[in-house]
């Protein structure tokens, strides 16, 4: 991970490996937990066989950018929902609670789908 980091500085000045590895060493799931939320995905992926299809690709790319930051997020891909849930435990922060599109509209428009 540490051959990731740049080498150099934008001035020019070398950044040591050492450096890079104090660097990454001090890190913690809760400083990025965009990135620690990818990471279990990507483990759970593995340690099931699980592949997403597209439409879960793309809630994943969303997701994982946005599930440590919000409250809620609505999608109604049941393999997606399930692999978030299943990893949420495991993680060292919260994540929004899942919700479909049918629970949305009826917890925060409510009488409003019902008029239309």
């Amino acid at each position: 991970m540490a051959t990731l980091l740049p080498g150099r500085t934008p001035a020019g000045l070398e950044i040591s490996e050492g450096v890079r590895r104090d660097f990454l060493n001090q890190l913690t799931a809760e400083q990025l937990p965009s990135i620690a939320l990818e990471y279990a995905i990507l483990e759970e992926g593995l340690r099931t066989g699980s592949g997403l299809p597209a439409q879960s690709f793309l809630d994943l790319q969303h997701g994982t950018v946005a599930l440590p930051h919000v409250k809620v997020f609505v999608s109604d891909d049941r393999r997606f929902t399930g692999m978030v849930n299943r990893v949420a435990p495991e993680l060292p922060f919260e994540l929004a609670r899942m919700i479909t599109r049918q629970e949305f509209d009826r917890e925060f428009l409510g009488d409003l789908c019902d008029a239309s």
